[in-house]
């Protein structure tokens, strides 16, 4: 008998990973989570476009360069990624 009480814990193991795996699909998928819109034909960059004039200062206080401008065209030789945080 441990055996099959073994099995019926077992079974119910299982059933509930199951079921918590079918509650969290939903929350996987588009809602919130969705990738935004693709931009308006003609407004986005195509691969090794010159990006548009401009410099931010830069306020990473352990950067090198930190208190003054930086642009992209400072690293023209790098593969730079952008970051422009959102604050409200």
């Amino acid at each position: 008998m441990p055996s099959q009480a073994l099995r019926l814990v077992a079974l119910a193991c299982l059933a509930l990973l199951a079921l918590s795996a079918l509650l969290a699909l939903p929350g996987c998928g588009g809602g919130g989570n969705a990738a935004p819109p693709a931009p308006p034909p003609g407004t986005a960059l195509t691969i090794r476009e010159v990006p548009p004039a401009f410099s931010l200062p830069d306020v990473n206080g352990a950067s090198a360069t930190f208190g003054t401008d930086v642009a992209p065209s400072q690293w023209t030789s790098y593969v730079t990624p952008w970051y422009f945080g959102w604050a409200t």
